[in-house]
């Protein structure tokens, strides 16, 4: 998605293919360009009609076969043989769970990759790519290429004056059902930022009717809120998944930083895990929290503050306690330089950012 157009191209169900995310991002740019007859060209193209457009296209083909994966192969055959012993069982056939030890296989339940940036000019992007849920039906097709699921970007979102990215990761059913990416840019205008964030999720994906007796209730979502009066952009993670990674890499850079957040085993799907790495007049700041629902709801909840510079390099933390629906949790905000003067706001560096579950 384009967050200076608002353009959205997806594809989803394509056979074929080597990089699906190549074909939507010429499927967007392909809609600035009119038809003749005042025909409308396509946003979403899905199954064999999105190959057929690959391949008049320039889009790179293949033999489906040739994107099968050794790996992929070995989890899916492995799988289907733990459902014919659940059926042979007499197990209930809507649910099934993987063996603890096989971490593998149960790496291979989520498969998404996503992408958001923003350039010099505030210009920001958003993409995501997934392989869909393990053993999914023919033909299925997750929140990757739903508008407002799979991705989201805005600049100038909802007049508010930030420019937003977001792309989402989990079970595509809950997040087609919440439009989840749409609800975390929303929650991202706010000047509380991940105070809002986190109430939001819990409220409105963790507390909500849509998923009503969904359990547990899977997302991620990677956000990028970027304020080009202070020249700040702030790179949230989140996850109710057990694990998430991030990179992130800035013109300043000379190559991409990592991070790795994970939940306990008893909080996957019930709770929700943000952290956020702010960069802003030369320094980043990184911020972390891990809130679950509870009865009751705090009035105001504690929100993050960094100064909009900082004349030398050093380092700073602090630990704030935040009290939300019944239950406490503590935010750390670590302040780290990562460069040695201050980035004018008239100057402030491009980033990339990417994840995984």
């Amino acid at each position: 998605m384009d967050g200076r157009t608002l353009r959205h191209g997806a594809v989803g169900a394509v056979p074929g293919v080597r990089n699906p995310v190549l074909l939507a991002r010429q499927i967007l740019e392909a809609q600035s360009q009119p038809l003749p007859g005042g025909l409308v060209p396509p946003s979403f193209l899905a199954g064999s009609g999105a190959q057929v457009w690959a391949a008049s296209n320039n889009i790179e083909t293949c033999e489906p076969a040739e994107l099968i994966a050794e790996r992929s192969q070995r989890i899916h055959e492995e799988s289907l043989r733990n459902i014919q012993r659940l059926e042979e069982g007499g197990a209930k056939r809507r649910r099934y769970a993987l063996p603890e030890e096989e971490e593998e296989m149960q790496g291979g339940l989520l498969d998404t990759v996503g992408a958001v940036c923003v350039d010099s000019s505030g210009y920001i992007a958003s993409a995501v790519s997934s392989g869909g849920l393990l053993l999914k039906h023919t033909g299925r097709v997750g929140q990757a290429a739903v508008y407002g699921c799979g991705c989201w970007a805005e600049n100038n979102c909802d007049g508010s004056g930030v420019s937003i990215g977001v792309s989402t990761t989990g079970c595509g059913e809950h997040l087609i059902r919440t439009m989840f990416a749409r609800l975390c840019a929303r929650a991202a205008i706010s000047p509380h930022l991940g105070s809002n964030i986190i109430e939001t999720v819990t409220t409105h994906f963790l507390e909500s009717d849509f998923l009503e007796g969904v359990h547990p209730r899977m997302a991620g979502a990677l956000i990028l809120r970027h304020d080009p009066q202070g020249a700040v952009s702030d790179l949230y993670w989140l996850h109710t998944t057990r694990t998430m990674g991030v990179c992130y890499m800035t013109t300043n850079d000379r190559k991409p930083q990592a991070q790795f957040s994970e939940l306990a085993e008893d909080k996957i799907g019930i709770s929700v895990n943000l952290q956020c790495k702010s960069f802003g007049a030369g320094v980043p700041v990184t911020t972390s929290q891990e809130l679950q629902p509870g009865p009751s709801r705090a009035a105001d909840i504690p929100h993050r503050e960094f100064p909009d510079e900082l004349t030398a390099p050093g380092e700073r933390t602090t630990r704030e306690k935040i009290v939300y629906g019944g239950t406490t949790g503590v935010m750390t905000a670590t302040q780290e330089p990562y460069a040695t003067s201050v980035v004018p706001p008239t100057n402030s560096p491009s980033l990339a950012c990417s994840m995984s579950p």
